[in-house]
């Protein structure tokens, strides 16, 4: 054979129909990774389609806040459903501040419609004075007080994220005076005789406390200063009253700070007795807030 004879097509082993075979299939492979680069489109628009129509169909959230509690009503998909969000409120807001109006209805939900309800849910407990929160179809409305405009804007920026693409936000809020809703509040929550002790005692009743562990809720979430004033009874020498009366100031900011309630923020008055007051009156305390104007 000549040195310059072309090389024998077979060189490499494979028979004509071997390598029909192999072209054939790397053929089919090709054509396979084309049309399903064609059809991807065509899946997601199907998807993203059937994702906003779950959307406009979800069902109606309410979340409604005030200082340091939330009402949960509405309705949800799912016992399951139901119970993430109780405990993500739970959590937040502590147990006895969490207000259950939830119903259970079977509903054919968006994939991320529980995981944005349980996020702004602990978004507003972080960030919201008071407010309200309402998923209604693929709607998010959101309205409330907040203590100042960087708050405003960076909870703006952060319910953004949260909120799917497939809904739309509606948000707006004020900005509160200063410490004027802590105080309104607090009115709520402590009403006139909801720190009452026992005759010639300091020590909190259990109805007290429980007004207590609401207000430092509230309190918690607040840079205000506020004035605990307590009272003594009628009775007795003036100096042992103004003790007394000490005493309960003193253990009234001890438990509100054993709450978290910030010690540098809280100020005592022991006023003595309340001569001109009824007994019951004279054994009392009440809370103040300072520039709740």
């Amino acid at each position: 054979m000549s040195a310059h004879a072309l090389p024998n097509s077979n060189a490499s082993g494979l028979s004509p129909a071997a390598i029909a075979w192999w072209a054939a299939g790397a053929f089919v492979f090709l054509c396979a990774l084309c049309l399903q680069q064609h059809l991807r489109p065509v899946f997601d628009r199907k998807l993203n389609a059937q994702q906003a129509q779950r959307w406009q169909q979800a069902p109606h959230l309410s979340m409604s806040f005030t200082y340091g509690s939330v009402r949960l009503s509405g309705s949800v998909p799912a016992p399951a459903a139901r119970e993430r969000l109780l405990a993500r409120a739970r959590e937040v807001f502590g147990a006895d501040n969490v207000v259950d109006a939830l119903e259970v209805r079977a509903h054919a939900v968006p994939d991320d419609w529980l995981d944005t309800a349980v996020s702004l849910l602990w978004l507003a407990g972080k960030k919201f004075e008071n407010g309200k929160i309402e998923l209604h179809g693929a709607r998010v409305q959101a309205s409330g007080a907040v203590t100042d405009a960087a708050t405003k804007d960076a909870l703006l920026d952060n319910m953004q994220a949260i909120v799917s693409e497939y809904a739309t936000l509606q948000a707006q809020f004020t900005l509160a005076a200063k410490h004027a809703q802590l105080a309104a509040t607090l009115a709520r929550l402590l009403p006139p005789g909801a720190l009452q002790f026992a005759p010639q005692s300091a020590v909190l009743s259990p109805a007290a406390k429980q007004a207590l562990n609401r207000a430092a809720q509230a309190l918690r979430k607040s840079t205000a200063n506020i004035d605990i004033i307590a009272y003594a009874d009628a009775v007795g020498a003036p100096d042992m009253s103004r003790r007394l009366s000490v005493l309960r100031a003193e253990g009234v900011r001890d438990y509100l700070v054993g709450r978290g309630v910030p010690p540098q923020q809280v100020h005592i008055t022991g006023a003595g007795e309340a001569p001109a007051r009824a007994v019951a009156s004279g054994r009392r305390a009440e809370i103040r807030v300072r520039d709740a104007r």
